[in-house]
């Protein structure tokens, strides 16, 4: 059989650990042998395709056929944990469904390509087992048994496996000439007493991605936060009514002539486990940092992953950013927005932050925020420094940050203790607006 319009980039194969390239039904592993998935018709019934035991990977590129008259793929889901390496994250670059193509070539009706890399030439360690990706397909027929597996043919030379279209890229360096040597296990779907499945409820509206005061949820608007000008000041990166998730990838944008990121913390992440995989502040972080298109001064990026998924729906913290005020000019105004890392197929991350289950995007809405400055003095942050500041100043006079009754806002100089030198600072700033 003759893969019409194939065409897969890649070498001779490399002496090294032969791993595994199954049809799974779960995300993690390969079963022991060809597992046999079943559904009744139109339900939806998802494929995992996982690497098991493999040398170490920058990428790969794998082509799935099943008969699209009993199973019609619909979707491939973007990100698999193989692809989530710390400090190069990557992505799914290309796919195609049944011949329409987000890439080059076509891949024909029945079939699916995966195609995915690491970032900045990286290599997963060795070996190497998780998810590549996943298809979902819809239940269209009845069947006593028919095969999912791989595309093979004379289009596929120069792979992983022998006359299959089954490729893993070792690395990045040869111009796609380095392959691993795998090995591979298809799978089976049978369903001969198949009745109609009722139609599934409709998918929980999107979760909200937002800025906020405070940890435990979203502002109805969007948060504006007045800030005097050489504070520090925390702003808390909220999720607010969102499926179930183990993980996020989110990147934010601000004026780095009026604020400076100085830190980031999963203190009191809603995220069970939470551990961070990737940080990157003004360009400055884990490895691989300034390889992204646009990163720099003013962006903020975290991805970070659970050891177990959160309850639907979740709302609360994900993680804080602390801000400093480097501006002199009061009344200055800096948004805090999503910034969307792109590749040149287009964006990364969905809506520019990346919230996922497993190897499934969760779909999210994003809200920013704005922030403002004001003068040292103004305690109240409204603007004007009166006799409102004296009073906040007054009222917690001698209190430490150590001690119950401390308040950041009248402690304007920021050093820790309400005294008179705070009061000083009002003062010599009253009746500024």
């Amino acid at each position: 059989m003759v893969v019409v319009g194939l065409t897969q980039k890649a070498g001779p194969v490399q002496a090294s650990t032969v791993g595994l390239v199954c049809l799974s039904p779960r995300m993690d592993s390969c079963p022991s042998s060809p597992p046999t998935f079943t559904g009744n018709l139109t339900q939806t019934i998802t494929v995992y395709v996982v690497i098991q035991g493999s040398a170490p990977l920058w990428g790969f590129d794998v082509w799935v056929r099943a008969d699209q008259s009993v199973l019609n793929a619909t979707g491939v889901a973007n990100l698999g944990d193989v692809l989530l390496y710390p400090g190069s994250p990557g992505g799914i670059t290309t796919h195609c469904i049944n011949g329409f193509s987000a890439g080059n070539p076509p891949c024909g009706q029945g079939v699916v390509e995966g195609s995915g890399d690491l970032a900045n030439g990286a290599t997963t360690p060795n070996p190497t087992t998780g998810l590549l990706f996943s298809i979902n397909y819809k239940v269209l027929g009845k069947t006593n048994s028919t095969s999912i597996t791989f595309v093979t043919g004379t289009g596929c030379t120069s792979t992983s496996v022998s006359n299959t279209c089954v490729t893993v890229y070792s690395d990045w360096f040869n111009n796609y000439k380095d392959v691993d040597q795998e090995t591979i296990q298809t799978a089976v779907f049978s369903n001969p007493n198949a009745v109609v499945q009722p139609p599934p409820p409709p998918p929980p509206p999107p979760g909200l991605v937002c800025f906020s005061a405070v940890p435990t949820g979203c502002p109805s608007t969007p948060a504006t936060f007045v800030e005097a000008v050489g504070s520090n000041f925390t702003v808390y990166v909220d999720i607010q009514g969102s499926a179930a998730f183990n993980g996020f990838n989110i990147w934010s944008r601000y004026d780095p002539s009026i604020l400076n990121a100085t830190s980031v913390s999963l203190a009191g992440s809603i995220l069970p486990g939470a551990t961070t995989q990737f940080e990157c502040i003004n360009g400055k972080g884990s490895s691989g940092c300034k390889s992204w298109p646009g990163n720099g001064p003013g962006i903020v990026a975290l991805q970070a992953s659970g050891n177990a998924s959160t309850a639907t729906p979740t709302t609360g913290l994900l993680f804080s950013i602390t801000y400093k005020v480097i501006t002199t000019s009061v009344h200055a105004s800096s948004s805090l927005s999503s910034f969307c890392v792109t590749t040149p197929s287009g964006p990364w991350l969905l809506n520019c932050a990346g919230v996922y289950n497993g190897g499934a995007s969760v779909s999210e809405n994003v809200q920013g925020a704005t922030v403002t400055t004001t003068y040292q003095g103004d305690a109240s942050k409204d603007g004007t420094v009166n006799i409102i500041d004296l009073a906040l100043v007054g009222s917690h006079f001698g209190r430490s940050s150590s001690q119950p009754g401390y308040m950041l806002a009248a402690d304007v100089n920021q050093d820790g203790v309400i005294d008179v030198r705070d009061l000083a600072v009002v003062g010599t700033q009253f009746g500024k607006s």
